[in-house]
Parts: C-alpha cells; structure tokens; sequence
C-alpha cells in the first residue's frame, strides 16, 4: 500500500494498487498546472484509491476532459 498527502498535512490518501505506466506530459495544461516543461503522470485505478482525510478541503478545476483536484 502507498500512502501520502499534502504538505500542510489536511489531506492523507492511501493507494492499494500498482503503477503501471508512467509517462511525462507536455501539454499546456499540465504545464501551466505544474509551472514546468513537463509534469510525470501515472495512472490510477479509482477503486483503489482512498482519501482517508481531507475531503473537505480540496477544490476541482475542470477543463474539457482534464480534471484537476487541489488544495488552495
């Protein structure tokens, strides 16, 4: 299992599955989001993923078929 969170410490998640594909996106969004040349994606399996605290502090963006969930 994989764990982690913010910085802050308000938000903690859990992953029970494994990654595999990594890929670097070059897109203007993920750059933008990032504030670089490229941001490292992994996709995940949503049922195995779980936030355990937090919820209630994050934010979304939504733009065409990209998501973006955050804490502002």
């Amino acid at each position: 299992m994989y764990q982690g969170g913010c910085l802050c410490g308000k938000v903690r998640y859990e992953y029970e599955g494994a990654f595999d594909e990594l890929s670097m996106c070059h897109c203007s969004q993920c750059r933008k989001a990032q504030g670089s040349a490229f941001v490292a994606v992994a996709p995940i399996r949503s049922a195995q993923f779980r936030l355990v605290t937090g919820q209630e502090y994050l934010k979304e963006y939504r733009a065409r078929r990209i998501r973006r969930v955050f804490l502002p």
